[in-house]
């Protein structure tokens, strides 16, 4: 778990900033990101937003055998979760 302090000062950056910083300290990575000129934050007057994210890979081999509506409701709850 990431402390309060820690989460605090994370909010005074934005994430042009820190790619922007890793650029400089990390310059081996400067080939292999998305793009090769400075990030730029599109929506200044707004704050840097800090959390957690929940990231997942979902793949079907096979057509779902369940009926749409036992289906739809399994999918949903897996989203709100």
């Amino acid at each position: 778990m990431i402390s309060s302090e820690t989460l605090a000062d994370l909010r005074t950056l934005d994430t042009p900033t820190v790619c922007n910083a890793l650029e400089v300290v990390a310059p081996d990575r400067r080939t292999t990101g998305f793009t090769i000129e400075p990030l730029v934050c599109a929506r200044p007057q707004l704050p840097p937003i800090v959390g957690y994210a929940r990231t997942a890979t979902i793949r079907a081999q096979e057509p779902d055998s369940r009926p749409p509506e036992d289906s739809n409701k399994v999918r949903m709850g897996y989203y709100e979760y």
